[in-house]
């Protein structure tokens, strides 16, 4: 039970451990996704700002070229502006799609494409400007205010999207490093409760463990009372089998030669005591018998083997031979089995059920009828049926204890330890035994013992 209670205790500590780091892990993935989700935005963030910077490039390129063209009249510069245009509209289109997400930046696309085609007009204007008035001309379109304005504005729209996006950067990269922090400051927490429970499942181990050590000390100190108190129980039935029976015997010897002696030669009175005595002594003496026998089963170095049960029960007729002639009685039997038990306490189990119902008997003719059948756990269960005087249902129990009469010694003799010692036989080989019977019909005893396999 303390192993179960230790090993329970253990279960649900790393258990504990188990769920806390579970959801430490599902804490740590959710602030890792925020992480990642917010590595992405300053990436993104990043891309458009990348887009912005090439679209002033362009825009500064398309007045450089513009500039070279009207210095040169070279066509190629012409070329290059209306080319450095066509790359910033593509790098306009592809901030447009950059951010959908973004509904302010979105509001300023529509205004920075008319400047852009604005700036193409201008662009287109300058060879016809060139034509129409020469150098003057196209110096005038050039450098006059519209198209000076022009610059400022698309500059000024190009760099209010970029201070959008450096705002957007800064937000960003904040909320990555917090939820950089979050999964850090999880982790940590979790490797914290991990090592706690960790430590505190250890020390409950060892606690759990210094208990049942102790509690095996305990048992082990017990098994050793055990022990000293069997052996003793073997020096009492030593005392009781030689220093006790044998002055009890010169006792009784010595008051039935007084009876024989001197009954009648003395007065009434002192015949009746002199019979209590020897009465008295038998008495003693018996009971003395059947105390030993009930200590000595079970504790004999005689371990149980093949015995034949049907042999066993008739030594035990061979022991009642003078109790059957008297009484008459009728013993049969069916085919009996062998068993795993002792020889000698088998005959006892059976001489001690056949001697009863022989003893409680009705006027009439003792029948009595021992069979065995075969259970269905392997086991032989044997039953021993007879015609006396019955029990009564109350009693089922209560006759298998020890001293336990339930009639007076002027009626039966005996001492009320045999059916104590049957059951103490039964339960060595781990079987039971029970009564069923009706008060003047008979009674039945059954028992199991195992089989040979």
């Amino acid at each position: 039970m303390r192993r179960f209670v230790l090993a329970r205790g253990i279960s649900l500590a790393f258990g504990s451990a188990i769920v806390i780091l579970l959801a430490v892990a599902a804490f740590a993935y959710r602030g890792q996704v925020a992480s990642t989700q917010a590595q992405q935005w300053v990436a993104h963030t990043h891309e458009v700002l990348q887009n912005l910077w090439a679209l002033r490039l362009d825009i500064a390129d398309v007045e450089a070229d513009d500039e070279r063209y009207i210095l040169t009249s070279d066509p190629a510069h012409l070329d290059a502006a209306r080319a450095s245009l066509a790359s910033a509209g593509a790098y306009v289109a592809a901030v447009r799609g950059l951010t959908a997400d973004n509904p302010r930046q979105q509001l300023r696309i529509p205004a920075l494409q008319a400047l852009l085609a604005q700036k193409r007009a201008r662009v287109d204007s300058i060879p016809a400007a060139l034509q129409a008035e020469g150098l003057a001309g196209v110096i005038k379109v050039v450098r006059a205010g519209a198209g000076h304005g022009l610059e400022k504005q698309t500059q000024a729209a190009v760099q209010a999207m970029q201070d959008e996006e450096l705002r957007l950067l800064s937000s960003r990269k904040a909320s990555e490093e917090e939820s950089l922090n979050q999964t850090t400051v999880v982790f940590a927490v979790g490797a914290l409760l991990a090592l706690l429970i960790t430590a505190v499942a250890g020390w409950t181990v060892s606690r759990d463990r210094v208990r049942r050590q102790r509690a095996e000390g305990e048992v082990q100190h017990k098994i050793e009372e055990l022990h000293r108190s069997n052996e003793e129980l073997g020096a009492f039935a030593a005392v009781a089998s030689h220093d006790l029976q044998e002055p009890l015997r010169m006792v009784g010897s010595y008051l039935q030669l007084l009876s024989r002696r001197y009954k009648g030669k003395l007065d009434a009175e002192a015949d009746e005591f002199i019979a209590f005595a020897v009465d008295g002594a038998s008495r003693m003496q018996l009971l003395i018998q059947d105390l030993l026998a009930y200590s000595r089963v079970g504790t004999t170095d005689r371990t149980p083997n093949f015995t034949s049960s049907e042999a066993a029960l008739q030594q035990a007729l061979v022991n009642l031979r003078i109790p059957i002639a008297d009484s008459g009685a009728v013993v049969t039997h069916d085919a009996l089995p062998t068993v795993m038990a002792d020889e000698i306490e088998l005959t006892q189990l059976f001489q001690n059920l056949v001697g009863n119902a022989i003893k409680y008997q009705n006027p009439g003719t003792p029948l009595i009828h021992v069979s065995a059948a075969k259970g269905a756990d392997k086991r032989w269960l044997f039953a021993v049926r007879d015609n006396g005087l019955g029990i009564e249902p109350q009693y089922f129990e209560k006759i298998f204890g020890m001293f336990q009469r339930l009639h007076g010694r002027e009626e039966f003799s005996g001492t009320g330890i045999g059916l104590a010692i049957c059951k103490k036989i039964v339960e060595r080989y781990g079987g039971s035994i029970s009564v069923e019977s009706q008060a003047g019909h008979g009674s039945t005893f059954r028992f199991a013992l195992p089989a040979t396999g």
